[in-house]
C-alpha cells in the first residue's frame, strides 16, 4: 500500500512541474534592426536579379540561414518570394520548379509589423520546396520575409541571367 501511495505522490509532484510557455523559449534572431530596403532590382516584372552564388551549403537550406528578402509589407513578400525562385536555374540552365509548404521556425524580429494592421515580436519562415530535373533530391529552401540581407542563389544552383 506504501508503494502505491509513494507513486501517486510522485505523479502528483511531476505534473506540477514548471511548464515553459513558447513565449519564454530562445528563439533565433537574425537581426536587431530595421529593414531599410524599398527595392530589389530586377530582370523583369517576375525575377529578381541575383548576383551572388553563396558558397555556404548550408545557406537557404538550413533555418538558421535562409535567404533575408526583408520586404515591408506582406504583399511585397509574397512576389519577392516568386521572383527570387524565379531567378533560380540548375547548374547547367534548367528550370526550377517549386512548391510552397507551411510556414516554420519562429524567430524573433523588429521588423513584424504589418502596416497599420498589428505589430509583432515575432515571424515565421517559408518553406519552398525547390528541384530541377538534374537534382537527384528536392530541396527545402527557408525564407525570411522580414529581415534583409545579401540575396544569394544557394550552393548548387546558379541565377539567371536574363
Amino acid at each position: 500500500m506504501r508503494f502505491y501511495y509513494n507513486v501517486v505522490i510522485l505523479l502528483v509532484l511531476s505534473g506540477c512541474a514548471k511548464y515553459q510557455s513558447k513565449f519564454n523559449r530562445k528563439y533565433i534572431s537574425y537581426t536587431k534592426e530595421l529593414s531599410t530596403r524599398t527595392e530589389i532590382p530586377q530582370i523583369n516584372d517576375s525575377t529578381m536579379l541575383i548576383s551572388v552564388v553563396s558558397e555556404d551549403m548550408e545557406y537557404a537550406r538550413v533555418p538558421s540561414k535562409p535567404v533575408m528578402l526583408g520586404m515591408a509589407t506582406r504583399k511585397e513578400g509574397a512576389e519577392n518570394i516568386e521572383k527570387y525562385l524565379n531567378a533560380l536555374t540548375g547548374l547547367n540552365g534548367e528550370e526550377v520548379f517549386y512548391k510552397k509548404f507551411s510556414p516554420c521556425c519562429p524567430f524573433k524580429t523588429v521588423n513584424a509589423a504589418d502596416e497599420k494592421y498589428f505589430k509583432s515580436d515575432f515571424g515565421l519562415l517559408e518553406m519552398y520546396k525547390v528541384y530541377h530535373h538534374t537534382l537527384n533530391d528536392t530541396i527545402i529552401i527557408y525564407l525570411n520575409l522580414y529581415d534583409e540581407g545579401l540575396i544569394q542563389a544557394p550552393k548548387g544552383f546558379k541565377a539567371r541571367k536574363n
